[in-house]
């Protein structure tokens, strides 16, 4: 019994499975103190979360797992002042 779940890993595929928000290096070199928050729209996109209390804060969360390696998670943090302008980024 033991050796039909070995088997079961090795013979039947898995996907790999990807979520959040994908964003490269170009893509974060692209964004600069000062920006607004629509300039960030266009380069990266929607968010994945926001601050649920002042909507200050974005996070851009990527995370992946292939098959049976360790799970790769990366994210950027992105916060604004209440002008809506770019004033930390956190990788």
């Amino acid at each position: 019994m033991t050796t039909s779940c070995s088997i079961y890993k090795t013979v039947i595929p898995h996907n790999y499975l990807n979520q959040g928000n994908y964003f490269n290096k170009t893509e974060v070199n692209k964004l600069y103190i000062g920006m607004t928050k629509q300039k960030v729209l266009s380069v990266l996109g929607t968010p994945m979360l926001t601050d649920q209390f002042g909507y200050n804060t974005w996070y851009y969360i990527l995370r992946q797992e292939h098959r049976y390696e360790s799970i790769y998670q990366k994210k950027l943090i992105l916060t604004f002042n209440k002008n809506d302008i770019l004033i930390k980024i956190t990788i």
